[in-house]
Formats: C-alpha cells, sequence, structure tokens
C-alpha cells in the first residue's frame, strides 16, 4: 500500500501517466476531458454512470450518507454528506457502483472532500475480474473544500477497461471518533475525448479520415466499383470488433462537431450478420480460410459465456464486459443469428458440431403462440415470470420470416405456421392504409386471404411500414427469387419497381432507397423508420431520406438500377468514407449521415457478397436440411 499525499486544488498533467505540483506555461496544457462518476447534484441515485451507491459496515461502526444542499464545492446542486462514528479496528466503507466502466485512457480520478480531523481513509478500485488495488490518503485537516487526485498508476493491479466500484474505506486505529464530511464532484480526466478514446482502444481498427474522395470510382467498371465498395464495407467488420470479446459494435458516429462516439453493444442480428459477413469476405479473397475461422472460432468462445434463456440470446449484450443491457429476448434478432450459424457450418465444414450445438439448443417453440399461430416479438425477462410481448410478427412480407422458416425447418414449429401469418391484415382493420384485395386459397389445409394492395398497377403484399429493408432483408440467405416466383420473389420486384418509381419520379428524387436508418442531423435519437406509406400496413412517413443499403438489397432484381444509383449517390453526395458509404443522406438539405451502422452495413456487404459470388451465401443457406426441409412452403405459393 502506498501513501499518496494531497495536492492542493489544481494538478498538471505532464503525461498520461503522473501528475505533478508543477506550474507550467497554460498554453502548453494539453487539451483534457472529464469522465464524471457523480456530482450529487440530482440529489438522488443512480450515479451518472447508471450505478447505486451502498454502505458496509464492521459493527458497531456506523457510516450513512444525506445529500446536502447548504455545503457544496461549485455551491450549486448537492454535495455527499457523510455521518460516521467509528470504533477502533472496526471500518466502514462508501461503495460506489462504477458498472462496469472502460476508462482505460484515463491519467486519474479526482474528488473534493472537506473535512476537520476524521478518520483515515482508504481509496480501492476493484475491476471486472475482481482484482483490487487501495491507496492510503493523507488528507491535512482544514475548513476549506480540498482536492484529491490520484494517478491510474497507482493501482497496477486494476484493469481500467472495467471498473466494477470505487469503495472509500473509513477506520480509525486507536481511538473511537464520530462527526462528518463532506464529498463532491467525482471524476476521471483524461485526454480529450477521454471516454471515446477509452472503448476505441478495445477494437482492432477505428477510421482514421471521415471521408474519401471516390469520385475516381465513377469511371470504373461496374464489378471493379462493386468490389471497392464491398472491400471498403468488410472493414466494418475487420475492424470494428472488440479485441477481447470478438464481438461487433452496433454502429460507431464520425460526426466532426461532436465527440467521436461508439454504440459499445450488440445483438443477435449484429453477431448473425458479423458470421455472413465473414463468410462473404472468404469467398470474396478478402481474408484466408485461416483468418475466417480464427475470427468465428473467437467470437464462439463468447458465446459460450453469453447468458441465455431456453438457448436464445439476449437482444442486447456489452461489447466490452457482455453484460446484459436488457433482459428481452427478441424473435427476428435470434433467427438472424441462427442464419448465420448455418450458413457457417455449410460454408465450414470443421466447425459444424459447435453450430448445431448452439442451434438445437435455441428453442423457438417459447416464442410461438400455437393459438394465434404467430410469433410473439419477442419475451420480457425482466418480469416474474417471464412473459412474451402482447404482440406477435404477424405480415409476410417482413424481414421475420427468416425466423418462421428457421423455426419449422427445425421442428420448433409446425409447417402451418407460414399460413397463418397475414398476407395482409384482415379487410375488418379498417385502420390500415388500403383496403386489401384478393382471393382465398388453400394451403395446407388452411384458408389463406391472399390479399395485396396496389400501386398504381403493381399489385404488391404489403410489409407493415413500406421501408424496402422490411421486404428484401430476407434475400440475403433466401432464394425467393428462384424458388417463389409466383410469390415472395414476385413481389420483392414489385416493391422494388415501386420504390424506384416513387422516388425518382413521383418525388423526384435524384436517387432512391427508402428505408429505416440513420438520420443525416440526428434526429429521433439518431435512428429512425422511413417507408413508402402505402406499400406499408400502418406506413412510415417519407422525408427525403435515403440509405445506400437498401438500394444495394435490390441488386439481384434490378443490378443495373442499382448500380446507377448508386454511382449517383457518389457522384452528388460527400457519402463515401474510409468504410464504404455512409448510411444515409437528406436529397432535401445533401447533409450526410456521419454514422456507420452494423445491421446496414451487413445488408449492404452480404447483398454485395452475393451478387459478386453469384448467391454465394443463399447457396449455403439452401444447402443446409433445416431451410431444405422448407423450400416447399416457398414454392407453392401465388400471391396474385
Amino acid at each position: 500500500m502506498k501513501k499518496i499525499f494531497l495536492f492542493i486544488f489544481l494538478f498538471l498533467f505532464s503525461s498520461c501517466s503522473h501528475l505533478q505540483n508543477i506550474k507550467i506555461k497554460e498554453e502548453k496544457i494539453l487539451p483534457f476531458s472529464l469522465k464524471y462518476i457523480d456530482d450529487f447534484n440530482d440529489g438522488c441515485l443512480p450515479n451518472l454512470l447508471g450505478g447505486k451507491m451502498t454502505v458496509e459496515k464492521e459493527a458497531p461502526s456506523e457510516l450513512s450518507y444525506f445529500y446536502d444542499k447548504l455545503d457544496t464545492f461549485d455551491q450549486k446542486g448537492y454535495s455527499l454528506k457523510l455521518k460516521y462514528r467509528l470504533v477502533p479496528q472496526k471500518k466502514a466503507d462508501l461503495i460506489i457502483d462504477l458498472n462496469d466502466l472502460d476508462i482505460s485512457r484515463a491519467y486519474g480520478f479526482s474528488f473534493w472532500i472537506k473535512k476537520i480531523d476524521g478518520p483515515k481513509i482508504e481509496v480501492m478500485l476493484k475491476d471486472g475480474e475482481g482484482r483490487e488495488g487501495k491507496v492510503f490518503l493523507d488528507i491535512p485537516s482544514q475548513r476549506n473544500w480540498q482536492k484529491v487526485s490520484l494517478k491510474c498508476s497507482d493501482f497496477p493491479e486494476i484493469d481500467f477497461n472495467r471498473l466494477k466500484e470505487l469503495r472509500l474505506i473509513f477506520s480509525s486505529l486507536d481511538r473511537f471518533i464520530e462527526g462528518e464530511l463532506f464529498l463532491d464532484e467525482f471524476f476521471f480526466f483524461g485526454p480529450e475525448h477521454l471516454f471515446f478514446e477509452s472503448i476505441k482502444d478495445n477494437l482492432y481498427g477505428f477510421p482514421t479520415v471521415k471521408k474519401l474522395n471516390k469520385k475516381y470510382l465513377l469511371n470504373r467498371p461496374d464489378e471493379v466499383l462493386l468490389k471497392e465498395i464491398a472491400r471498403d464495407t468488410w472493414l466494418y467488420f475487420k475492424n470494428l470488433v472488440d479485441k477481447r470479446t470478438n464481438l461487433p459494435v452496433d454502429w460507431i458516429d464520425l460526426d466532426e462537431n461532436k465527440e467521436y462516439r461508439i454504440g459499445d453493444y450488440t445483438s443477435p442480428t449484429n453477431i448473425g450478420l458479423y458470421f455472413l459477413a465473414i463468410v462473404g469476405a472468404y469467398e470474396l479473397g478478402f481474408i484466408t480460410r485461416g483468418e475466417a475461422l480464427e475470427r468465428v472460432e473467437a467470437t464462439f468462445n463468447t458465446l459460450r459465456k453469453l447468458p441465455r434463456w431456453r438457448g436464445l440470446f439476449y437482444n442486447w449484450y456489452s461489447t466490452t464486459n457482455l453484460q446484459i443491457t436488457r433482459k428481452y429476448i427478441s424473435s427476428v434478432d435470434n433467427g438472424w443469428l441462427s442464419a448465420g450459424l448455418i450458413v457457417l457450418r455449410q460454408a465450414f465444414p470443421e466447425i459444424e458440431p459447435v453450430c448445431t450445438e448452439i442451434l438445437q439448443g435455441m428453442d423457438y417453440s417459447t416464442l410461438y403462440d400455437p393459438v394465434e399461430g404467430k410469433l410473439y416479438l419477442g419475451y420480457e425477462l425482466n418480469r416474474e415470470p417471464p412473459v412474451p410481448t402482447p404482440y406477435h410478427y404477424g405480415q409476410i412480407a417482413t424481414e421475420p420470416r427468416v425466423t418462421s422458416l428457421i423455426a419449422i425447418g427445425k421442428g420448433d414449429v409446425p409447417p402451418e405456421h407460414w399460413f397463418r401469418i397475414y398476407r395482409t391484415l384482415p379487410i375488418s382493420w379498417t385502420w390500415q392504409r388500403q383496403k386489401p384485395e384478393g382471393k382465398y386459397r388453400e394451403y395446407l389445409e388452411i384458408d389463406v386471404f391472399e390479399g395485396y394492395y396496389k400501386y398504381k398497377d403493381l399489385k404488391i403484399v404489403p410489409s407493415w411500414g413500406g421501408s424496402l429493408f422490411e421486404f428484401l432483408m430476407p434475400v440475403l440467405v433466401l432464394k425467393e427469387k428462384e424458388l417463389a416466383p409466383r410469390g415472395l420473389g414476385l413481389n420483392n420486384e414489385n416493391v422494388i419497381k415501386a420504390h424506384i418509381d416513387y422516388a425518382l419520379s413521383e418525388k423526384k428524387y435524384p436517387v432512391w432507397g427508402i428505408s429505416s436508418c440513420a438520420t443525416p442531423d440526428g434526429r429521433y435519437g439518431g435512428y429512425h423508420e422511413y417507408g413508402i406509406a402505402d406499400l406499408g400496413s400502418k406506413g412510415y412517413t417519407d422525408e427525403g431520406i435515403i440509405t445506400p443499403h437498401a438500394s444495394i438489397l435490390a441488386i439481384d432484381y434490378f443490378p443495373q438500377e442499382v448500380i446507377k444509383n448508386i454511382r449517383e449517390m457518389i457522384k452528388l453526395y460527400e457519402l463515401y468514407g474510409e468504410y464504404g458509404l455512409y448510411d444515409s443522406l437528406d436529397v432535401h438539405t445533401k447533409k450526410v449521415s456521419s454514422r456507420y451502422l452494423c445491421l446496414d452495413q451487413g445488408m449492404l456487404f452480404v447483398s454485395l457478397a452475393n451478387y459478386l459470388t453469384k448467391g454465394k451465401i443463399r447457396d449455403y443457406f439452401h444447402n443446409d436440411p433445416i431451410i431444405k426441409n422448407v423450400e416447399y412452403l416457398l414454392s407453392m405459393e401465388e400471391f396474385f
């Protein structure tokens, strides 16, 4: 245990690991930033990291805390007032939950204290592995506020990538003491963009430039253009993966007017798309078979550790510490993870046993409502007992149909489920965008209303919102064009025609591809659902926001139209970055999103990989017995 002496009020930094009580000319101080643990100004819990605060004490010693408004460091809000009664050799601890904070680039941390006489104080940090580091404070007694600053290097035992708790340990060696003291403003300090830099150093790589001049691509042949976009897009999955957990992050934001940000959490869909991207990168020659297997096996090591429910994965995990961020099981997200595993075991037979073990454990029967014949949206596990959502995935022309086919192919739900999903919502539901037309046909002894909406002269089985990805995301793995030429394949074709006509002819937009995506101006929390209202039962809004991935999803149906559209995007907008096409653009303002999303990059990359390899990923998917078992469901149906 080391003895750290207090330096009063101002600390200047000479390097990342040292604090010195020396004077440095102000202009030579490097920019730095703070990450607050708590300033107590709310006067309540949780702290600013979302953590709680508790007390542990060895009887008969006592320790209690209160929020105090009369005596604060900065004369605003609250401070934390502690009252203590300490007997010799019996300590009392104030425990501040750091909620698995990743602050690995910090120089140190500070807090303010005001005490007269009082107890001996130790500071202890504890990391996610249970390691502890302690420092003894020698704080002179005085009536003024004093600043305590400690270096991270004073805690060599601690992994600052994952901090569990901060403890202040109060004790008296040889006499009974009682009194009170005040605490305020707990924070970590470090280089500029401290929090971002701490998360970034977990990743294999990160973009070094925001935008690239890719106008030269416009002169390249089509296949060269597409392969270069694919190669750049692959960098998301090559680099934006946590080095310890081997999970892809959900998004990054390279807004030059703000601190760069990283969405350091992930979903089963993201993991499934990561697996599909690895197979695509191997088939395109971007990585070797050995590199592909190394990546997959590293992620498998993490999947084995992740908490599950009936073999199904939770919807969000932290990529840094694997904590569940919401106790929710999503049907559609687990379906996409299953799709990734199915493709993996066909592409790499040597890992088939591991893929099969995970797949067999994923019990979709839990997510099936036999009364309605549909899949629940998911299960809420933060309630006791766990309960399914009150809603179902009820429309066939949406992305959850992949989950349905997998669940049927595994034998978890009956084949009849496929035909109990609505083609259009019931005519009696008058709130929907159009009154559907159509007729009844019988499949598997079930009367199915083959309903449709109309867009001009096109018949369309609608999605929920009219968003292009709802219709087309399943074609990443499903051969609907080949196997369902009178059903889903024909519907996909009509939907794409409608989207192109709506954007280019009706709205006079220069480019097309309306779908849910990141918002260029950051509104709606940074992400929003967009669609063509008349192609959806509910119908999302169109605000002139175009996303490249939606257009590229259509490449197997209308390759020349898609390639022309992508060329136009590159020509008209500052849309291209180091990791490929940014997520969206606004045709009205020409503003471009500064985000890359794992979901959208995955759809874009896998679409290109399929196109450039003549459908290799779809071939792997359909070679699997789970999918071979259900191909007839795609082929037997006639929509119009």
